[in-house]
């Protein structure tokens, strides 16, 4: 008895951190640096701004296009993630926070690991995206919302799935197109959601808000 039971909380605390079987392969988009465009936003990429993260409108100066590209690395946990290395900040990866999203600098611990590593799935919105599920709040997707990049459970909406989707552009693509002012993306709003502006002048964060670790939720 007591052989099945250790045998049934092995196979469970497994489960818990399996990726989903709709998982994509990570060799996929590991080792390559990226920009993210959102999909109902197209010519806004996710980028940090005095640590956080924030949807942003495309800008050709060059601080813009360093604080917008992303290093994709094996997930910092393993179990078949990716992390987010911030092209400026080395050593900085994007980590979900009180549900909010910022890069921020690894410390070592287990936690850290866990909230930097996303399982990247098929496009909620659209297969040929990509949408990023947490390792550690599972069901809880990356998505845009009052231009803040942030995690939150899932609800099945078509404005939740726009949000959660996001298409990477190879760097190399972003440096051929360097020549036009704009990118070939025009800025719509086909939600005509009214969102806040984001903050102009920050002042960067010196303390970061970190949330206990709490058990994965359940598929």
């Amino acid at each position: 008895m007591k052989v099945t039971l250790v045998l049934c909380l092995a196979l469970f605390s497994l489960a818990v951190f399996l990726p989903p079987s709709n998982a994509i392969k990570v060799s996929n988009l590991v080792g390559k640096t990226f920009r993210f465009v959102s999909k109902n936003y197209p010519g806004y990429f996710m980028r940090h701004r005095s640590y956080q993260m924030w949807l942003d409108r495309s800008d050709s100066r060059p601080l813009y296009r360093a604080d917008s590209s992303f290093k994709i690395v094996p997930g910092l946990i393993g179990h078949g993630t990716v992390s987010f290395e911030s092209k400026n900040f080395p050593g900085h990866y994007i980590r979900h926070s009180g549900y909010l999203c910022y890069i921020h600098k690894s410390d070592g611990s287990t936690l850290f690991k866990k909230d930097v590593s996303w399982i990247p799935v098929p496009g909620l919105a659209d297969p040929l995206g990509y949408t990023f599920e947490s390792f550690n709040y599972r069901k809880c997707y990356m998505r845009h919302q009052g231009y803040r990049v942030k995690i939150s459970s899932f609800q099945n909406t078509d404005l939740y799935k726009n949000d959660a989707t996001w298409y990477p552009v190879p760097i190399q693509v972003m440096l051929e197109s360097a020549d036009s002012e704009e990118l070939p993306m025009e800025e719509y709003n086909p939600t005509n959601e009214e969102e806040a502006q984001p903050i102009e002048n920050e002042k960067p964060m010196e303390n970061f808000p970190v949330e206990e670790d709490a058990p994965a939720h359940l598929y």
